[in-house]
């Protein structure tokens, strides 16, 4: 029996190699499928993209020709960003859209966040402080002159691409949508439950412990969850659960 596609979406800084800690997890029923953005990874030689759009147009083009059975989209972040606008447009252009939605670390796409200083345009002392604040980086990283050297341009780039998104409304899909924060994150209940804008289908919330990339520590848990909603929605992978 053909597996379920499982599209995992990078967040700022990151590259399909930030996903490795998932695989071990997932269900024999599920094929893990990491995208790569230009300018990090596999795709270092290739210049980075600043705009989400852009962006998606890119991830457009790696995921048309795979999308031969059911599949579904997981964003972290930034990722969710890129995922929900992928979902629009494969859906725009006629395309079978995916069975289930995962969402991590970001509320809801519609929510208007308060205006702060632009992260992507901080002296590079400061902007390493802000990275720092996030805790997914290690310090022998961070301390490292000629690593953030490779590192700092790719996420400037993201974080400009993130602060100039613009929320584009459409009507609202029939895909279930799960959403899973950290719970020292600084997402409020109703940016986590703003996703419920976005489709007609159930959306649950989820908290796991940690800080924004609680996401490294808790590989386990996500893979877990979707397995089991996989499950509980596609009678096709019953055998498995």
């Amino acid at each position: 029996m053909s597996k379920i596609t499982l599209f995992c979406f990078p967040f700022a800084g990151g590259s399909s190699y930030s996903y490795q800690a998932f695989a071990p997890y997932k269900p024999d029923f599920v094929d893990l499928v990491p995208l790569e953005l230009p300018g990090r990874g596999r795709r270092i030689r290739e210049s980075l993209l600043r705009n989400i759009d852009a962006m998606v147009d890119d991830l457009y083009r790696q995921v048309v020709g795979k999308l031969t059975g059911q599949y579904a989209f997981y964003g972290h972040s930034m990722g969710t960003l890129l995922s929900f606008r992928l979902t629009q447009r494969l859906i725009e252009k006629g395309y079978m859209p995916p069975v289930h939605l995962f969402m991590t670390g970001r509320g809801g796409p519609s929510i208007e966040r308060e205006s702060e200083v632009k992260r992507s345009q901080l002296p590079r002392p400061a902007f390493i402080e802000k990275v720092r604040e996030l805790d997914g980086s290690p310090d022998e990283v961070l301390n490292d002159d000629d690593l953030m050297n490779l590192f700092v341009p790719v996420l400037r780039a993201d974080f400009e691409a993130i602060e100039n998104y613009v929320h584009q409304s459409s009507y609202p899909f029939s895909i279930p949508i799960d959403v899973i924060v950290g719970s020292e994150e600084k997402i409020t209940d109703e940016e986590a439950w703003a996703w419920e804008r976005e489709t007609d289908a159930p959306v649950m919330v989820h908290q796991l412990p940690g800080k924004h990339f609680f996401i490294l520590k808790q590989s386990s848990e996500i893979m877990r969850l979707i397995g089991r909603k996989m499950c509980q929605q596609t009678e096709s992978y019953a055998y498995a659960c």
